[in-house]
């Protein structure tokens, strides 16, 4: 890792802490007490969390042959992203295409993140930016791969998008859950529907990936692409030790995807 770059990394996440409305993004968080919901602490800890699960990906995507497209597919983004989006494009040069959902978190971390490149520019000079998140669904106009990385977390498990499945998948679904979990279920949605929009949510995650590619997902999550894989007939080994997202919690794991023959 270049000195310069890890300098730039490092000035632009300092001056994206400094930009961004954190009440603004709190409201979207927490509609209740949203004002406060990320003090001075609780960024901090953010980062830390971000720098924790950025260092595991760098070392996994260092296992990538150089032939790759060092390309990366990032699904669903937001706030909790922004440190492995900054490392990938700052330190390590990778193309990074993030899409999400158009709405208020997006809205803000585009500005926040335009602002902040020139900024950085101003001072350091020309050099590689954070990367914009773009606000639209995955299945308009699809990104074109090829893409040897795709970040898929805490999607399909989101109480709004996915509501009976995100109570199937947390154990709260009312008829079989403990009464301490069916507590925090939603009691909404179909699970039959929820599934089969999940599964179409990961095949136009995958479209574009070739192997050897690595692949970021969470535990609730990981059946689905197991599936999808072996539809493929694709390998997938995932990595024995996992870190909580740190907004959500979900356990985040990393794995290396192979083809049939080993590529």
């Amino acid at each position: 890792m270049e000195e310069a770059a890890i300098a730039r990394f490092g000035a632009s996440l300092g001056r994206l802490s400094e930009e961004l409305d954190w009440e603004r993004l709190g409201k979207t968080y927490c509609w209740e007490g949203g004002e406060q919901f990320f003090s001075l602490g609780d960024r901090e800890r953010l980062m830390d969390a971000g720098l924790a699960i950025a260092t595991d990906l760098a070392a996994h995507l260092a296992r990538l042959p150089d032939s790759g497209s060092a390309r990366s597919l990032y699904v669903g983004v937001g706030l909790a992203e922004q440190v492995p989006l900054a490392l990938e494009a700052i330190v390590l040069g990778r193309v990074v295409v993030a899409r999400s959902l158009d709405g208020e978190e997006v809205r803000e971390l585009a500005r926040a993140a335009t602002l902040v490149a020139g900024v950085v520019e101003g001072s350091l000079g020309p050099g590689r930016s954070l990367p914009v998140i773009e606000g639209r669904a995955l299945g308009e106009e699809p990104p074109e791969g090829p893409f040897d990385h795709l970040w898929f977390v805490s999607l399909i498990s989101d109480p709004e998008a996915f509501p009976a499945l995100h109570d199937k998948l947390y154990g709260r679904d009312k008829r079989d859950a403990a009464p301490e979990q069916s507590d925090f279920a939603t009691g909404r949605g179909s699970l039959a529907e929820d599934k089969r929009h999940a599964e179409e949510l990961v095949e136009l995650a995958l479209a574009g990936v070739t192997p050897p590619a690595i692949l970021t997902t969470t535990d609730e999550e990981l059946p689905f692409f197991e599936r999808a894989l072996a539809r493929r007939g694709w390998t997938l080994a995932m990595s024995k030790s996992a870190r909580l997202s740190p907004i959500v919690g979900d356990p985040i794991r990393h794995g290396y995807i192979e083809s049939a023959d080993g590529a």
